[in-house]
């Protein structure tokens, strides 16, 4: 007779049994601790499906006072290179009016704003047409900054100061969807992150606050200056989420226990027991 403590080995062709002390260890699920940050800005495209070069609308909200800048038919490669550098060098150049100067098609309204809620722009491509080519393309259709104006002494190295947002809009050749291909988040201290929405569980919303609203993230895309690389939590513009009477989101498996994970690189936020 065995136990379930034994372990049987056949070595040519006998039976050697000894005992088995060995107790497996679940693999350790790693984990990434989150720093939660606030974005003063909201951007969201609406009526998506009509949207065209000579008709986009967004809706736009501050709670500081910024700059829009619109640019038409982005270079890819020098927006990127552009938005790793510090953000003291990216507000001069929003000020003196140099931000893309040379890698950009036709330029958009560029507006000084003071914080306002909720308020629709309609943004439209002056002649002549862009010049994107056919897939893949080297510029982005449409790129939106939206770059506070506090002095620099003002804003704490953690605070986001730019929010910036590239539109892909239907045309002939690229045929996919209008929509926000990306949204990417400055902060004062020059660390660069990809906001992504969560995916939480969806439902009646009833039951909380006004000032209660559903979490993106925010992944980083470089490192800061100690090597360190920080995910963020931060405020999205959707409103759907589930949540408890005690205003807890809820975990988008069960829906029954708030939830206290998101999983990465899926981005489903979950309560810790189903990681078990």
């Amino acid at each position: 007779m065995l136990s379930r403590n034994m372990m049987v080995l056949r070595v040519h062709g006998e039976d050697i049994v000894f005992p088995n002390n060995l107790h497996q260890v679940p693999p350790r699920i790693p984990q990434m601790n989150m720093m939660k940050v606030h974005i003063p800005f909201t951007f969201k495209l609406l009526e998506k499906s009509k949207s065209s070069y000579s008709e986009v609308q967004c809706s736009i909200s501050s709670q500081v006072q910024y700059r829009i800048q619109v640019y038409w038919g982005v270079n890819i490669r020098e927006l990127h290179i552009k938005l790793w550098r510090p953000w003291s060098t990216l507000r001069d150049a929003c000020l003196s009016g140099n931000l893309l100067t040379g890698y950009f098609q036709q330029p958009g309204p560029s507006l000084r704003r003071d914080p306002h809620s909720d308020e629709i722009i309609t943004l439209s491509l002056p002649a002549p047409p862009l010049e994107l080519g056919t897939p893949p393309r080297l510029c982005y259709p449409l790129v939106i900054f939206l770059l506070r104006l506090d002095p620099e002494d003002h804003v704490h190295p953690d605070e986001t100061v730019s929010l910036i947002n590239v539109v892909h809009i239907k045309d002939a050749v690229c045929t996919l969807p209008t929509s926000i291909l990306a949204q990417y988040l400055k902060q004062a201290n020059g660390q660069l992150s990809c906001l992504k929405q969560l995916y939480l569980a969806t439902g009646n919303p009833g039951g909380y606050e006004d000032g209660q609203i559903p979490l993106a993230v925010a992944e980083p895309i470089n490192s800061d200056s100690n090597g360190m690389r920080h995910t963020l939590l931060c405020p999205s513009n959707e409103d759907t989420a589930v949540w408890n009477s005690g205003g807890e989101q809820l975990c988008v498996v069960c829906q029954y226990f708030p939830l206290s994970r998101a999983l990465l690189p899926c981005r489903h936020t979950v309560y810790m027991c189903e990681l078990l």
